[in-house]
């Protein structure tokens, strides 16, 4: 992942900050079914994952669809880290298309 702050540092940041998120969302499941509110109420830079209108292209690149034909569907708290998984493997996969 620290590979892509050298192409693009607004979105190897944003990438950043997103794993830490799904970290949280991770550790907070490991708990158990008890604490599936707690996973609700998680927030990127102050707002609810829900309310980030985020869908399954990669940020800023929205011609690289992550998941076709579900590129309109919003991200929700509980697909947040295949999401985040999918952003991996695209960047990666397409690294030096990236760069240019």
């Amino acid at each position: 992942m620290h590979d892509i702050l050298f192409i693009d540092a607004e979105l190897g940041k944003t990438l950043q900050e997103l794993n830490a998120l799904v970290s949280r969302k991770r550790y907070i499941e490991s708990f158990g079914g008890c604490y599936t509110d707690t996973i609700g109420n998680l927030h990127f830079r102050g707002a609810p994952i829900e309310d980030l209108c985020l869908d399954f292209t990669l940020p800023g690149y929205p011609e690289y669809i992550l998941k076709p034909g579900d590129e309109i569907v919003c991200i929700q708290s509980v697909s947040f880290s295949f999401f985040f998984c999918l952003v991996l493997i695209l960047c990666y996969e397409n690294f030096f298309e990236l760069t240019v």
